[in-house]
């Protein structure tokens, strides 16, 4: 049997890559915190940009 994870569990353990796939899914560009001045509605572009802002500090 699997064990069962919680989507918490599943969000958390994720690579930093499959982090910013995944919150580049949930992200549009008007919300975006990664937005930079030449963005594209361009999925690949956006999964750059959101893996450069996870990995700044500040708030979120």
């Amino acid at each position: 049997m699997f064990e069962k994870k919680s989507r918490y569990d599943q969000i958390t353990k994720q690579s930093l890559d499959d982090m910013a796939a995944f919150l580049s899914w949930y992200f549009d560009c008007d919300r975006c915190p990664a937005k930079k001045e030449n963005c594209a509605d361009d999925c690949s572009f956006c999964m750059d940009a959101i893996t450069e802002w996870l990995k700044q500090d500040g708030q979120l």
